[in-house]
């Protein structure tokens, strides 16, 4: 018997963990807020669904706010409507960024944004290192995960499962409060 890619059993395990924090379960971390000081700005390469290269550090400026989600997680598109509503009113204070964390991402992401109509960027990482834990990030708890940079790149604050529009004011304040 051939053994899956260790890819194929972080996704299954994020799928499940979201599918609990869905249907009421208990998941530490899952739907808590924490707010990491990374010393250094965030070095995270990806690719727009059109297959241009996106470096993270060159979105310096004004906060970030990197959105990782998977196109076949329900609460992933459950939280892309208050994201979108914060997206539209937050256009010229923060740079929102979808990051498909998924096998297939650069197949089905602009599928994705094309039929939810996003107002903001959509990207994946043409290599997996977010969804294996190797970047600055850190491990996943589960998607969505929302990740906020300061205006120099750094992350200042995270919140994992569904964020509402208060939600996401409040991840903002950290970020203009830094």
């Amino acid at each position: 018997m051939t053994r899956a890619p260790r890819w194929v059993h972080r996704v299954v395990v994020a799928t499940l963990c979201t599918m609990a924090v869905a249907c009421g379960g208990a998941q530490a971390g899952v739907g808590t807020s924490h707010a990491p000081r990374a010393p250094e700005p965030l070095a995270l390469l990806l690719r727009t669904t059109e297959g241009d290269p996106v470096d993270v550090a060159t979105l310096r400026g004004k906060p970030v706010m990197l959105f990782f989600f998977a196109t076949f997680d329900t609460l992933s598109q459950a939280a892309t409507r208050p994201l979108s509503r914060f997206a539209r009113q937050h256009a010229s204070d923060v740079r929102v960024v979808g990051v498909a964390v998924q096998p297939d991402a650069a197949t089905l992401a602009g599928a994705w944004a094309a039929a939810l109509d996003v107002p903001f960027d959509v990207a994946y990482e043409p290599q997996p290192r977010v969804l294996a834990g190797l970047t600055e990030v850190g491990e996943l708890a589960g998607v969505p995960t929302f990740v906020v940079l300061d205006d120099a790149g750094r992350i200042v604050a995270r919140h994992t499962g569904f964020a509402s529009e208060n939600k996401l004011e409040r991840l903002l304040e950290v970020a203009a409060a830094r």
